[in-house]
């Protein structure tokens, strides 16, 4: 049999079709991607209107975001039949980190635990593997990974304003997900896309991605296929910090004051079930602190023993010369003083802290916003200062 007889195409759309029904998906992302498209043509504002006003306002925004959503729907329905036709023992452990994420609307109202939380219309979500892949109905800023806001116009009026309402809602995916590091977000404007990073000293924007160019549509899906494929410190979450449903609380992994027999520092387990202060910042150093115990919880309500304060403050890079890591200060002070001072050691006991650090494989990172950034930390600010270091540190007295 020839070499050519042999080529088969990698995807089967007759099957994709017929088993995952992607036809009206497909018709669907039609109108965000065709030039010519009607629906963007009676959604851009006329001649007579405003200059960067949008016709409609909320009602355009909507049918602005089916397109997306079918967009998003259509790539990830095709990822999973992909992923599922090609698992092996091999290519499982290979995609160890993959995520099913969706697409999913707001049916209207206020979401998440703050009554002035703004109602987002659209986002990404991931759920859990197997199940059914459709647009979700309800959007919750506890468990959004990634916030889309769309608009009908992309004048620069309307760009701006979509950045200001994309600010707003990741506010309270800090403030309603206790593991979130850093953010990501995703604006739609017309045909015109835009990923954003926030992170603590700024938030920064891809160019615009022209999702009518065969190009522009190639970088969209390469943007859902990494955000399905990242390990989860890469799309901003903290794997020291876990939800545990079964004992209905979370659990914090903690550096320990101790050092264990091989001289690295040990890591000390704490948990909690209720928030002393959320992070509803976006600049900063989003400090949150939770009421915690180091006792294993057995169901009932967490009675706290001590508070952890988990924040993000500008520090030297290099750990032994910072002149703010007040967990090393305090350890050492305890330790030059010894039994001298009592009175000192109870006013200023620490139970556990330091710099955050997570294992990535066989390495342990300590966390930063070089660890973050990554080359992006290179970059001046506005006003052309240096973008500062910052230490994620973890205190527990």
């Amino acid at each position: 049999m020839s070499d050519v007889a042999q080529l088969q195409p990698l995807f089967d759309t007759e099957a994709y079709a017929k088993g995952l029904a992607t036809a009206k998906a497909f018709a669907g992302l039609q109108e965000w991607v065709a030039p010519g498209s009607e629906q963007l043509a009676a959604l851009r504002p006329s001649p007579s209107s405003p200059k960067g006003a949008c016709t409609g306002d909320k009602d355009a925004e909507r049918m602005a975001s089916r397109p997306v959503l079918a967009f998003v729907l259509f790539v990830v329905q095709h990822l999973a039949c992909f992923v599922d036709a090609i698992e092996t023992d091999f290519v499982t452990k290979q995609l160890g980190s993959y995520h099913q994420i969706v697409p999913c609307a707001n049916t209207g109202g206020q979401q998440g635990n703050n009554s002035d939380s703004p109602a987002a219309e659209t986002g990404i979500r991931i759920q859990n593997r197997g199940a059914n892949i459709k647009v979700g109905a309800e959007l919750q800023y506890s468990d959004l990974l990634c916030g889309i806001v769309t608009s009908a116009s992309k004048t620069q009026r309307a760009v701006d304003k979509a950045y200001a309402e994309l600010m707003r809602s990741t506010c309270c995916v800090f403030e309603n997900q206790y593991n979130r590091r850093f953010a990501f977000g995703l604006t739609a404007c017309a045909n015109e896309a835009r990923l954003c990073l926030f992170a603590h000293d700024a938030v920064f924007s891809s160019r615009a991605i022209d999702v009518t160019t065969t190009a522009g549509r190639q970088t969209f899906v390469q943007l859902l296929v990494n955000l399905s494929l990242c390990d989860l410190d890469q799309l901003g979450y903290d794997p020291s910090i876990r939800r545990d449903r079964r004992r209905k609380c979370w659990s914090i992994k903690c550096p320990s004051i101790q050092r264990g027999r091989s001289g690295k520092s040990a890591k000390k387990t704490f948990f909690f079930d209720r928030v002393e202060q959320q992070a509803s910042g976006l600049f900063g150093t989003r400090t949150r602190h939770f009421m915690v115990t180091d006792e294993v919880p057995t169901g009932g309500e967490i009675r706290p023993k001590y508070r952890l304060t988990d924040e993000w403050p500008e520090a030297a890079e290099f750990t032994d010369h910072s002149v703010r890591d007040e967990v090393r200060l305090v350890c050492h002070t305890i330790r030059k003083l010894a039994d001298k001072d009592a009175g000192y050691m109870a006013r200023n006991k620490i139970i556990a802290g330091g710099r955050a650090c997570f294992d990535v494989g066989t390495w342990a990172v300590k966390d930063s916003s070089k660890t973050v950034l990554g080359s992006l930390s290179d970059l001046h600010l506005p006003d052309n200062s240096t973008m500062p270091f910052r230490a994620h540190r973890w205190l527990v007295q």
